[in-house]
């Protein structure tokens, strides 16, 4: 009973709004029952919302050794390895929590919809994140894992089945899983999974030429051996697979080439003519635009000194010309300097035949939109500092919105060809 009522205590302290008080609660309580299974995984929940890693991975640790079965928390820390940048160590936990279950729910207490979302196994950068993209209050979210082992008899009730999974080498298997599922299932589905492939950049480096309107600079998967006798500098690289920047390099002449391959042993390399895209006053600019069916929406401008953008890496927090001209652009395409950008969008998405998916671009040299990838499973999320970054959340919202509203879309249109009343 006593755990009972302090579970309850710090539920309620939390869902206020105060974590630092449900987490006193909460020790005080562990200290007392140390071998309590749920006040050790409550214990862990309220840590990691207060950054407080350690504790967090500590608690759900100690989780693990008092119920071996406990798949939430080998995801828990599966999340909190990846957190600290061990991405093995975040496979090896989340192993073991999709060999006891491939299912995972969050109910909403007040649910529209009930969503199935299809995801493949990896790391957070292998599918778009829908626990961040879909309101927990109102979209019941079933996030079902795909592997060799899944069953369709697995699958909850759902009202229809949004594909999460990014296009990667390692991402085939679970697309075809995927598939295979929403034909037993018979779901209206947002994102085909056989549409998905489309977004590898070679790829897409081979359709974007065929459209009105945008631009991007070819990209060729070239074996190890092939590139080591480039001769065409300057010139980008990276690895299949490689995301957010990782192992990404502008190559100047022969001896860095030589220096990168030496430090990436991969049998492989996307290799792509650097093209100079800096603006007029020396900065570059890269947009991050959701097309959500079939119509763009601004998510963020990343402004940088230098060619590699990254958007956590830039000033943009540091500089309020950059968060004013971010802003700018969220809210009405900087003037309309970036509608040619919107264009070009709606015309790939047209093609690519994508329910959802992000575009990182920027305005080319030639005045011209450029591309330089899209995804299915981009980060798109409302956690930046509100203080700094004030202006950003209503037009993040507007994407959630817009995403809720293709979800109804395609609810209702399922119901409509079944007849249903």
């Amino acid at each position: 009973m006593r755990e009972r009522i302090a579970n309850l205590r710090a539920l309620r302290l939390r869902a206020a709004g105060d974590v630092a008080g449900a987490a006193a609660v909460l020790r005080e309580a562990v200290a007392l029952d140390p071998e309590v299974v749920e006040l050790q995984f409550n214990l862990g929940q309220v840590s990691s919302d207060l950054g407080a890693w350690e504790d967090a991975e500590r608690a759900f640790g100690r989780v693990v050794a008092l119920d071996p079965e406990h798949c939430d928390a080998y995801r828990a820390l599966a999340d909190l390895a990846q957190v600290r940048g061990d991405v093995p160590g975040a496979l090896a936990f989340q192993r073991e929590a999709l060999r006891r279950r491939r299912l995972y729910s969050r109910i909403a207490p007040n649910a529209r919809r009930r969503v199935l979302a299809l995801y493949a196994p990896g790391d957070f950068k292998a599918n778009a994140p829908l626990e961040l993209l879909l309101d927990p209050e109102t979209t019941t979210l079933h996030t079902y894992y795909c592997n060799e082992f899944s069953d369709v008899a697995e699958l909850p009730d759902a009202d229809v089945a949004f594909v999460a999974i990014g296009e990667s080498p390692w991402a085939q298997a679970p697309l075809r899983v995927a598939a295979r599922l929403l034909r037993e299932t018979g779901l209206p589905v947002v994102n085909r999974p056989e549409r998905i492939p489309d977004t590898d950049r070679e790829r897409l480096a081979k359709i974007v030429p065929h459209l009105e309107g945008i631009s991007m600079p070819p990209i060729d998967c070239v074996p190890r051996e092939t590139l080591a006798d480039a001769a065409s500098f300057p010139l980008v690289v990276r690895p299949p697979g490689s995301q957010a920047g990782e192992r990404f390099e502008r190559i100047g002449d022969r001896a860095e080439l030589a220096v990168y391959l030496d430090a990436n042993r991969d049998e492989a390399f996307y290799v792509s003519p650097f093209v100079d895209y800096a603006s007029a006053d020396g900065f570059y600019r890269k947009y991050r635009i959701v097309v959500v069916d079939g119509e763009p929406y601004g998510y963020h401008l990343a402004i940088s000194p230098t060619w590699k953008v990254h958007y956590y890496a830039t000033p943009m927090q540091h500089e309020t010309w950059m968060r004013e001209e971010e802003e700018a652009f969220l809210r009405d395409g900087d003037g309309g300097r970036t509608e040619a950008l919107m264009t070009g969008l709606r015309a790939l998405a047209a093609r690519l035949e994508l329910d959802y998916f992000a575009a990182d671009c920027t305005i080319g040299p030639d005045g011209r939109p450029l591309l330089f990838e899209a995804d299915t499973a981009m980060l798109v999320h409302a956690l930046d500092p509100t203080k700094t970054f004030t202006y950003k959340v209503g037009y993040i919202r507007r994407i959630f919105t817009a995403v809720e509203a293709m979800l109804d879309r395609r609810i209702a249109g399922n119901a409509t060809s079944s007849g249903a009343p």
